[in-house]
């Protein structure tokens, strides 16, 4: 890890850094062989898919749990409604 010179403040730091990275990413050709790029691109729909699956998957989840918990505290008011009845 590099550490800031002394005189140096953290934003110029941070710009300084990001010239640094900005020169050293390497452009994408038509001509370029290297394929990296292109496979990224193509898992982001297969993760977008996932994530679409697993959100669908975490709301039926949440929706069995909201109905038994309505079911619960329907029978918790049929039960309290039962003993102020009786009691009372």
């Amino acid at each position: 890890m590099k550490t800031m010179p002394e005189n140096e403040t953290r934003a110029s730091y941070k710009k300084n850094k990001k010239v640094q990275e900005s020169s050293t990413k390497k452009t994408v050709n038509d001509n370029t062989e290297d394929t990296s790029f292109e496979t990224i691109d193509e898992e982001r729909p297969a993760q977008r898919y996932n994530a679409e699956i697993l959100a669908e998957e975490r709301r039926k989840l949440l929706g069995k749990r909201l109905n038994w918990t309505i079911v619960e505290l329907l029978i918790a008011i049929v039960i309290v409604y039962l003993i102020l009845f009786f009691v009372g």
